[in-house]
């Protein structure tokens, strides 16, 4: 029909088309059969149920209504952006900005080869945990509208396998809207990460700490905590301490400690020698030859 001009509308559940409408275009003019706007900025209300109205600008009975359509969020990552290394057990924040939209919640997935291809490749970090809980939202706010953080403690199992288990240096975790009405609602993945285990030494005691370790004692044991599945472990000594001597193994290599096991484990290696400092995984290994004369017990360090 011969239609000058028409006035364009939305409602955000489809339904609601008040008079006045909710304006796109007014008057907007018809120079041919077929026109398209591109410079219409949609509400910061996201939904699944928005329609456009377009109504003959000189005969409101002459209209129509689209169909159902989504406006989503926009999210983008602030942390992690550089490549580093995360050990099993530590707390790290994960951060990102809410650009668009009044997401209110997100969640978290990680990626051993990041990238992202589901099955036993993905982890899920929290399934959903608040959208704005650093920056409330405002939509009135210029970009960023909100910000968010969610602080990971690191374990090494997931439903999916242990974390440790894909490539080296390539873990990556991206931020969803929690919503399933949104699946492609993301930010980009992160940078690539570093995963690791993590080894703490129980005994022997450090200087100054009870239980004293002496020359030629033979009841003494090297003890650690192990977080994440990890390989054979070895056992070094530094005899000056933090003096120029490197660090010497203790620990017979072709018989080092050790197993892959998930979750915290403890490892016992016993020792003849002055406190070392070690590094170790669950099981037990006889040490090498007793230390040769050296500095004195206190400046002594052991590392597994």
């Amino acid at each position: 029909g011969n239609i000058a001009s028409v006035d364009i509308c939305y409602a955000a559940d489809g339904v609601s088309f008040p008079n006045p409408c909710n304006t796109i275009k007014d008057n907007f003019s018809m120079t041919a059969d077929t026109m398209t706007i591109t410079d219409w900025t949609p509400p910061q209300t996201i939904g699944t149920g928005y329609k456009i109205k377009i109504v003959d600008a000189s005969d409101d009975t002459v209209s129509v209504i689209s169909p159902a359509f989504k406006v989503g969020g926009k999210l983008s990552l602030t942390a992690p952006l550089t490549s580093t290394t995360w050990a099993i057990g530590e707390t790290r924040n994960i951060t990102w900005d809410i650009n668009q939209g009044n997401v209110a919640n997100v969640k978290i997935l990680g990626s051993k080869s990041g990238n992202f291809t589901g099955g036993t490749d993905e982890f899920t970090i929290t399934a959903s945990t608040q959208a704005d809980n650093v920056v409330a939202f405002n939509p009135a706010n210029p970009d960023p509208r909100g910000k968010g953080q969610y602080t990971w403690t690191l374990v090494d199992t997931y439903p999916t396998g242990s974390i440790l288990t894909g490539p080296p240096a390539a873990l990556k975790v991206k931020v969803f809207d929690a919503a399933t009405d949104f699946p492609l609602v993301m930010t980009a993945g992160s940078a690539a990460l570093t995963v690791t285990g993590q080894l703490t030494v129980n005994t022997p005691p450090a200087a100054g700490q009870a239980g004293v370790w002496r020359v030629g004692d033979t009841d003494k044991s090297v003890t650690w905590a192990a977080q994440g599945q990890m390989g054979l472990v070895k056992i070094e000594l530094d005899p000056d301490g933090a003096g120029a001597a490197a660090y010497v193994e203790i620990t017979d290599p072709a018989n080092r400690a050790g197993r892959s096991v998930a979750g915290p484990q403890v490892g016992r290696s016993p020792t003849t020698r002055r406190p070392p400092r070690c590094y170790g995984s669950p099981r037990s290994v006889e040490p090498r030859s007793p230390t040769p004369p050296g500095p004195s017990r206190s400046t002594r360090r052991l590392r597994v």
